[in-house]
């Protein structure tokens, strides 16, 4: 029987918790089925990119999944650098009126060195770094029968293998009732199980043990014994830096605050053992010690002093070792089975309300990660990867997002670098925004309260932004923010630092939950941001000097370099095309919110002032595309479509009701096709993040179905790692990192391809069934999906066409069910549904 030699998980540079080699051996001939919801190996992960993730909203958890030494990289979504703080640029409101006026006259050049000089901010974003590993020494040689799988529908990894006759099982979830990490070892056979476990971070720290009642009354009787009648707890805890790098290829320590009441996150976590037969013992003060035990559970908890944006979180910090200490007592509490079911229960409530069916083949017999390398886009020959990368989508979005946990990062919860690439941050001038994309269709809308809450929080902040940067009403946000809700501009490089939109993304994202749910109390509840995002785009609206158009000014394109006729280049503009279009739409739906609450009418009078004379959207004459910026201008970065937003985010662009513009839009993109121009991803862009994002879900929203196919295909073939992660290859070409975004972008395409709902008339939102459906995807099957209005819609297909569909009344409304040229209106009660077949009939 042929064997592999494997090596234990290799370690970052500055990791000290760097294992022993390895020497098992691996058997590789392992047959196993796939229900499709099934991400598995036959080998430890080589990489971080192939470790398999898990997440609780708060927690996550990165599984290696080795035999000898079981390595799990930890994060806690709210351990960052830095503190909060603000220090207003002096410079701004004097210089403000004079780049204004230099963009008016067209001196483009002299404004943007202007605003170099004087409309950066002053500080920066912090940085979301990791917390440390558990590790596991474990004593095997040889195994066989290895397997290493990732369970969707439960959010359990596992890793199975035989060592000399017996079989052993590791099981990893992270759990949101329990707000803790639980692993669970055990064997076919009494007292085989034997371990030692360890903490270990990058980050400065200091371990030792805790002593004391960790379980309730009852817990001894339930699952066994804990280290000692008074159960000893492995703890390790530390300080956050006030400063750290970013990527750059080598590994740059943090700064930390040396002095005597020094700054910073504090932070704390906890390995509690559980034992089920055997001993348990502490070796020191950082090592837990099972031997001879039919099975033990490990219990890790962690916890910070972060207590808000506002509040330092070393003077006025939460006691981050009163929470620890209670979330181990309630994970330690109950036995193992109940932990899982609760765990399960828990996730199934949100993962099993959406079924995707896109058909089966014989690729689904290969490992998952020969399965990526086997894929060639356009082929057809695996549908279900398609329906299974889907369903990765929603699951890491669950894994990353929960009601009281931080949104979704760039590398939404996993990082496992003290260097991490843009400071694993929110970059909100596009990131943020498309990681929850599909969160609403996907019928995950409590997984967009975290993007809520800290677009609501932010706006505290932007709101003195607003005032000493801008002299403006309202609030404001730029291009990138923090857990302290840093509303400044990112450095002083117009290029990116000038960019004022994000607070108009984000509002769409407040709107389009309500859109969803038609929750008027929710829409109070946030009122106050998208009146005061308004209020600030009205003061900063300019009459530019040729139409007599309103227009944002200062402003960018995303993060493009514009090309003028005369070979002039830069950054800074007025009235970019998605800049208006993101405030044409704020403007719209405020004025829709404040009739549906009766508020504000003095805003709703200005905003109907404004709203006809914003710049329209125009068509080049010199290409025929759609026109980014006033003048009629190139751009130097292909894959920087941000115009593409009035058509990806609102329904301003749209096939049917503005056919001119989205062809004009379409144009762009069938004529700078760059994502088939680079056979080697890691010599050209990648379709990765942002980059295969807009094109995808413009097709889609364009109806094509087959083009929207195409980009999700090369996607695939191009851009997702062995764990299924998206891969961006944007800070280093060697070394792809992942990017949530990738992942989340095409779950979204995969929704609009199905089902859009965006178009809204006569007051009531079109379900638009199989609107971009691919010809490759002839029969299929989805149940679940969520559309505006407040309504939820199963769809069967064959041969390409419509065979039924079921809609569902959450709220009890009124909607206009289209299929082709075919539509139908509905009303319905709430819990009431309909059944139409293919030609929309009863």
């Amino acid at each position: 029987m042929g064997v592999l030699r494997l090596t234990s998980p290799p370690h970052l540079p500055s990791d000290p918790a760097r294992p022993r080699s390895s020497s098992q051996k691996v058997d590789l001939t392992v047959s196993t089925t796939n229900d499709g919801h099934t991400l598995w190996y036959t080998t430890p992960a080589r990489a971080w990119q192939e470790t398999l993730l898990l997440g609780n909203g708060r927690l996550g958890a990165s599984v290696w999944g080795g035999v000898e030494h079981e390595v799990i990289d930890l994060n806690e979504d709210t351990l960052w650098t830095g503190e909060p703080g603000y220090e207003p640029n002096p410079k701004a409101p004097a210089a403000l009126p004079e780049v204004r006026r230099l963009l008016l006259t067209g001196e483009y050049a002299r404004a943007q060195e202007l605003a170099a000089d004087s409309l950066g901010g002053i500080g920066g974003t912090g940085m979301y770094m990791p917390l440390g590993r558990l590790t596991l020494d474990l004593p095997f040689g040889e195994v066989s029968g290895y397997r290493r799988q990732l369970d969707l529908n439960t959010a359990t990894a596992q890793v199975t293998f035989t060592h000399e006759g017996v079989t052993y099982r590791r099981e990893v979830f992270a759990s949101h009732p329990a707000g803790a990490l639980v692993v669970r070892l055990s064997a076919d056979r009494p007292g085989m199980v034997s371990l030692r476990a360890s903490l270990s971070s990058q980050l400065r720290h200091e371990t030792g043990t805790v002593t004391g009642n960790v379980s309730s009354a009852t817990a001894g009787a339930a699952v066994g014994s804990v280290v000692g009648a008074t159960s000893t707890v492995v703890r390790m805890h530390g300080r956050a830096p006030m400063r750290s790098y970013n990527y750059s290829g080598q590994t740059r320590e943090p700064e930390y605050d040396n002095g005597p009441q020094p700054r910073g996150m504090r932070w704390e976590a906890r390995l509690a053992a559980v034992a089920e037969g055997g001993t348990l013992s502490a070796d020191g003060t950082d090592v837990v010690i099972a031997e001879g035990c039919d099975a033990v559970t490990l219990v890790v908890a962690a916890r910070t002093s972060y207590n808000g944006p506002g509040a330092s979180p070393s003077r006025a910090g939460q006691d981050e070792k009163v929470l620890v200490a209670g979330d181990v007592r309630n994970a330690v509490g109950q036995d193992y089975e109940t932990l899982r079911r609760a765990h399960v229960r828990d996730h199934a409530e949100l993962f099993g309300r959406v079924h995707l069916d896109l058909g089966r083949s014989a690729a689904e017999a290969l490992p998952t990660d020969e399965r990526v390398a086997a894929y060639v886009a356009g082929s057809g020959a695996d549908p279900g990867l398609a329906a299974l990368y889907y369903q990765f989508g929603r699951y890491i979005l669950i894994a990353t997002s929960r009601p009281g946990s931080q949104p979704a990062n760039l590398q939404g919860v996993w990082n496992p670098s003290i260097n991490p690439a843009w400071g694993s941050n929110w970059t909100i001038n596009c990131n943020a925004q498309i990681n929850y994309w599909p969160v609403e269709v996907a019928n995950l809308a409590e997984c967009h309260e975290p993007l809520l809450e800290l677009t609501r929080e932010l706006s505290e902040n932007g709101a003195q932004v607003a005032s000493d940067h801008y002299s403006a009403r309202g609030w404001v946000s730029h291009q990138g923010t923090d857990i302290w809700r840093y509303a400044q501009p990112v450095g002083s490089n117009p290029q990116w630092s000038n960019f004022v939109a994000s607070n108009a993304w984000l509002c769409q994202h407040l709107w389009e939950h309500y859109a969803f749910s038609g929750d008027l109390d929710e829409l109070r509840r946030f009122w106050p941001v998208i009146r005061d995002a308004a209020a600030f785009h009205l003061d900063m609206l300019v009459a530019e000097p040729e139409r007599g158009w309103l227009v944002t000014a200062p402003d960018i394109n995303f993060e493009n370099i514009w090309v003028a006729p005369d070979g002039s280049t830069g950054s800074l503009a007025m009235g970019t095309t998605p800049t208006t279009q993101m405030v044409r739409e704020l403007f719209t739906n405020v004025l829709a919110a404040a009739d549906a609450l009766g508020e504000s009418p003095e805003l709703a009078e200005e905003i109907e002032a404004a709203l006809p004379r914003l710049a329209p959207m125009q068509i080049s004459p010199t290409t025929g595309q759609l026109q980014e910026y006033l003048q009629d201008w190139g751009r130097q970065m292909k894959a920087e479509v941000l115009s593409s937003w009035g058509a990806v985010c609102s329904a301003q662009i749209h096939p049917r009701r503005t056919p001119g513009l989205a062809a004009a839009l379409r144009r762009i993109f069938d004529t700078e096709r760059w994502w088939e121009e680079k056979e080697d991803p890691l010599k050209g862009p990648c379709l990765g993040s942002w980059e295969g994002g807009f094109q995808s879900m413009t097709y889609a929203r364009l109806g094509d179905g087959d083009a929207a196919l195409r980009v999700f295909d090369l996607h695939l073939q191009k851009a997702v790692q062995p764990n299924l992660g998206s891969k961006f290859i944007g800070h280093a070409p060697n070394n792809p990192m992942f990017q949530i975004d990738g992942n989340l972008g095409q779950t979204s395409a995969v929704n609009e391809m199905l089902l859009q709902s965006h178009v809204h008339e006569g007051g009531v939102y079109e379900l638009n069934l199989l609107p971009a459906l691919p010809g490759q995807w002839a029969d299929g099957e989805v149940r679940g999906l969520r559309g505006r209005g407040g309504f939820e819609v199963d769809l069967r297909w064959r041969g390409g066409a419509l065979e039924s569909a079921t809609v569902r009344s959450v709220t009890g409304t009124t909607t206009r069910v289209r299929y082709g040229e075919r539509t139908q209106d509905v009303t319905l009660a709430p819990g009431e549904q309909i059944e139409l077949d293919g030609g929309l009939m009863v």
